[in-house]
């Protein structure tokens, strides 16, 4: 047992004399390494932060150009449904109709479904040009396929309803793809 108390007592001994661990020169190491962490998480949260910035800047802008593209495209798909419909009251104002009666004999023809499809066939933005009575009924269509909800074209009826309705998006009966409705209505007066 000696041999182990001279041991600890020189341990001790050294102790001594460079001091605890917890003397000035070791609180100087701690306190270094402390203020080595904070800064390495400070620089990380700066970095972090200027990332994040700098991504949200970039969805900004992706948006902000989505959101012109799409507008563009709106604006040419309804110029181009306006010059469809144009197109059609030509063609209805060149037969030279003077009655309600003469317009919807004239529209049932298979020559004005064939008149509509040949507009229809370099717009691949409209799909599909049907034409409906006051009454809601379908007159003529591009399509042979089944005519939109009825619904839509209620808006029209009413006298003091506007010249142009704009439906809410909805799936094709046919075809399942999300499609909005654009009625016109020409008043005869």
């Amino acid at each position: 047992m000696s041999h182990l108390d001279t041991l600890l007592e020189g341990q001790l001994a050294r102790r001594r004399h460079h001091g605890s661990f917890w003397s000035s020169s070791g609180r100087g190491i701690l306190v270094v390494a402390a203020l080595n962490i904070v800064l390495l998480w400070g620089v990380t949260g700066a970095v972090l932060w200027q990332i994040y910035r700098d991504e949200v800047d970039d969805w900004k802008r992706t948006a902000a150009n989505f959101s012109l593209t799409t507008a563009a495209h709106a604006q040419q798909t309804l110029v181009a449904t306006d010059l469809v419909l144009r197109s059609m009251l030509d063609w209805v104002a060149d037969e030279d109709i003077r009655s309600e009666t003469e317009f919807v004999e004239a529209v049932k023809r298979r020559r004005f479904h064939e008149a509509m499809r040949d507009r229809l066939a370099g717009l691949p933005q409209v799909s599909v040009a049907s034409i409906f009575s006051k009454e809601g009924h379908l007159l003529n269509s591009s399509s042979d396929l089944p005519p939109p909800p009825i619904d839509i074209f209620l808006a029209q009826v009413g006298p003091n309803s506007p010249p142009v309705s704009i439906s809410r998006a909805l799936p094709d009966s046919s075809t399942k793809r999300w499609t909005f409705y654009w009625v016109f209505r020409e008043s005869s007066g």
